[in-house]
């Protein structure tokens, strides 16, 4: 968060990302950020970006929700003996997204 302000006071400085790099490893924070840091959050600043904090929201959004978790324990309620490829079948689903929400989400596991 620290190297973000100074890279912000850089960018409103004039400063290109080359120079904000070369000013930072002239201090003692030159082991907390990367080229590849200075650059992208250069670039994000130069777009207008006025937050300091990365957002969130990265990666695949997850196509199923809170109804998925409630229909699964539901089901589970009604027969604990159903597999997770049953579960997955059921309600046609990937088996590894049925495993997730089972072992994060409902905090369940395998018990011989």
């Amino acid at each position: 968060m620290k190297v973000r302000c100074i890279i912000k006071f850089c960018h409103d400085l004039g400063k290109t990302p080359t120079q904000t790099l070369k000013m930072i490893e002239d201090t003692k924070r030159k082991d907390l950020v990367s080229r590849s840091l200075v650059f992208k959050w250069h670039q994000k600043f130069a777009e207008g970006e006025e937050s300091f904090e990365e957002r969130q929201g990265r990666g695949r959004k997850r196509k199923y929700g809170a109804t998925a978790e409630t229909s699964i324990r539901e089901a589970l309620d009604a027969d604990r003996r159903l597999t997770i490829q049953d579960l997955a079948e059921k309600f046609e689903m990937g088996y590894g997204t049925v495993q997730r929400i089972l072992t994060d989400n409902l905090h369940m596991s395998k018990v011989n």
